[in-house]
């Protein structure tokens, strides 16, 4: 689910470098910052969480890539999204809809071929090494 509030945060102080941390401590909380800003309250780990979150879906959206382990990087379309929402949206205007509609603009185009043919393949294979192995075993045991 898209938060348009905390992915608008994420763009806009992300726009200018496109540099992306997550950051965290040992036994602490991890949080994004973006640009030169560290997003989320930091006395509230389940807000700092759902900051994490929205990285992640930007990441599957191709908004973000990641560089590092911990370094992150916004993608040609999302130095578009985030121009874009520096420009012209505000988050207490503009519904996740339109958000959505904005950043879904900006995708690359997705491939168009599934991977349930190599799954099926792969179960195949399984199930002719597992008689393989039965006709094998039988052949020990007579």
């Amino acid at each position: 689910m898209i938060d348009s509030q905390r992915r608008l945060e994420i763009l806009r102080n992300a726009a200018e470098t496109g540099d992306i941390l997550l950051l965290g401590y040992s036994g602490g909380s991890i949080w994004v910052r973006a640009g030169k800003v560290d997003l989320g309250d930091e006395t509230d780990r389940g807000d700092q969480a759902l900051y994490v979150d929205e990285l992640r879906a930007m990441m599957v959206e191709s908004l973000v890539e990641q560089r590092g382990k911990d370094y992150f990087r916004l993608t040609g379309a999302g130095f578009t999204a985030a121009k874009k929402a520096l420009g012209k949206i505000n988050p207490q205007e503009t519904s996740t809809t339109e958000l959505v509609e904005i950043v879904k603009e900006h995708l690359p185009p997705k491939h168009h071929w599934s991977l349930a043919p190599l799954f099926w393949v792969t179960v195949v294979i399984m199930l002719l090494t597992a008689v393989l192995v039965w006709i094998g075993w039988l052949a020990l045991k007579h």
